[in-house]
């Protein structure tokens, strides 16, 4: 049996286009900054004991059960597509059913942030604004053609 063997051909940039590609090179590559040891960790015997997983101080089982009540109440009464209005009804519902929770930072000597859950006596739960304005419209559905 015959096997085939291929020439290992190695071609050189042409000078001109050599150039070209450094020049190009130069001119787009990023300018990294040096590498630095990472930040020790603290062992994972420092850390605090455990505790059961609580959502604005509920356990994770009656957080669903708020959080139901909430989206049937407000799915029953209003039919159709999700709006953003019908999401800041929901996030205003829930938020006065969970008692207004609101966080309180607070900078440690040691530079840490300490966030404290706190009510808040607010009648308007937090609004985060975030800019959208160069983010795409979304596509409108294709429409099925009616058959005739």
């Amino acid at each position: 049996m015959m096997t085939l063997r291929r020439s290992q051909r190695t071609r050189t940039v042409p000078g001109h286009l050599r150039d070209f590609l450094l020049e190009r090179h130069l001119k787009n590559a990023a300018v990294l900054p040096a590498l630095r040891p990472a930040a020790p960790v603290p062992p994972v015997g420092e850390c605090l004991q455990e505790e059961p997983l609580s959502i604005h101080g509920r356990s994770v089982q009656e957080y669903q059960g708020i959080y139901r009540s909430v989206m049937d109440s407000t799915v029953k009464k209003r039919a159709g597509r999700y709006t953003l209005q019908k999401g800041l009804e929901v996030k205003q519902r829930l938020w006065e059913k969970l008692g207004r929770p609101a966080l309180l930072e607070t900078e440690q000597p040691d530079g840490r942030v300490l966030i404290t859950e706190i009510r808040s006596e607010s009648s308007v739960p937090p609004q985060i604004k975030v800019d959208i304005s160069k983010e795409p419209l979304p596509k409108e559905p294709r429409r099925k053609r009616p058959r005739h």
